[in-house]
């Protein structure tokens, strides 16, 4: 929801020199800010408990103009598995007559961010021993209460001590669903949405991200670096995700099978959070490598070149609208969903179409 929805009418502002304060008790200092975790349009600042002063809090502000994730902040505050910044508060302050917005307090990640880019990548050990098991405690959470999380990533990973011991995932409140994922981290169901709308998705969404966010850790660069969105997608329908952004890389088997089950394009084959938690037992049976998008059993000609991929099509088609009537006028594209894609029901909602833009009747004859 954005602020310019109903919403309750929060507390007076506190004097300038005080703070506003949060739930009565957190006091948000916007003039001193925390670089390491400013994200976005929303920005981070230091915060206090001014019932405990020795706590170590930093407040995350939404822009008064963005989206933010309410039902996400209380899924988060009152999980138990943990696995993210601990959320102590969250609701709308007011700063001053004219500045309404919405804050989160969070504990301070003391030992910082985990990742930098260029700074080398990370062993598979300390992946399977210190970053998988908390996100996976975070997405079972989330999940079986039908949310995500959607901020998954490799900036937004944080060490929650200064000892640098413990790893957390950063915050997904304060900024629209998938907002700054880099396009990599979207699966094809999504990745060429505009970012603003790739929308809360579903648990594989979060799933496949842990897979990239491994890539990202493993090689100590981002996945597909070098390649455009354009690349990056064509690449993934046809060689599949696996096989396009893992191939450069030293894998163990071990670390190959939880790839290939977090990074199936296929949804309903990936990882759900309970096989990624159980990853020991579930990799004793191979899971299948994703092959990127579907496969026809025969090929359909459009603008002289011949797709098998339907994703891929329909990707091109959006590009040459005045072709792509012609072709879906024609009747072809009905034929061929039916007969090379085995895709009944598809055919027979295209074929309607084809007939209320004035093209030939239900497709029933041989491609």
């Amino acid at each position: 929801m954005s602020l310019a929805e109903k919403l309750e009418t929060p507390t007076d502002a506190a004097p300038a020199e005080r703070g506003a304060l949060l739930a009565g008790r957190f006091r948000i200092d916007l003039s001193r800010p925390v670089d390491f975790l400013q994200q976005g349009a929303s920005i981070a600042v230091e915060a206090a408990d001014i019932q405990d002063p020795t706590n170590e809090l930093v407040a995350v502000i939404s822009s008064p103009y963005s989206y933010y994730r309410k039902p996400v902040a209380d899924a988060i505050k009152n999980s138990r598995n943990g696995g993210t910044l601990d959320l102590l508060a969250h609701g709308v302050v007011r700063f001053s007559s004219l500045d309404i917005r919405y804050a989160t307090v969070f504990e301070r990640p003391r030992g910082g961010p985990v990742h930098k880019d260029g700074h080398g990548g990370m062993s598979e050990n300390l992946i399977l021993e210190k970053v998988l098991p908390p996100i996976a405690a975070c997405l079972l959470d989330l999940h079986q209460g039908a949310m995500t999380h959607r901020a998954i990533r490799a900036d937004n990973l944080f060490y929650s001590d200064s000892e640098r011991q413990t790893i957390v995932l950063g915050e997904a409140i304060s900024q629209a669903p998938g907002l700054l994922q880099p396009t990599v981290y979207e699966p094809l169901e999504s990745m060429m949405a505009h970012p603003a709308g790739r929308g809360d998705g579903v648990p594989a969404h979060d799933l496949y991200a842990v897979g990239i966010l491994f890539l990202h850790l493993l090689g100590g660069e981002a996945p597909g670096g070098g390649m455009s969105d354009e690349e990056l997608y064509r690449g993934k329908l046809l060689k599949g995700s696996f096989s396009l952004l893992a191939e450069k890389l030293s894998l163990s088997p071990r670390m190959s099978d939880i790839l290939a089950g977090l990074l199936h394009d296929d949804p309903a084959r990936r990882w759900n959070a309970e096989k990624l938690a159980n990853w020991r037992d579930v990799i004793k049976e191979t899971p299948r490598r994703g092959r990127g998008d579907t496969r026809a059993l025969d090929k359909i000609l459009f603008e002289e070149v011949e797709y098998g991929s339907p994703r891929l099509l329909a990707h091109n088609m959006i590009s040459k609208p005045k072709a792509a009537l012609d072709l879906l006028r024609s009747g072809r594209l009905a034929k061929w969903i039916k007969n090379a894609l085995r895709d009944e029901a598809t055919a027979t909602e295209i074929s309607q179409i084809q007939g209320s833009i004035g093209g030939g009747g239900p497709c029933t004859g041989a491609q």
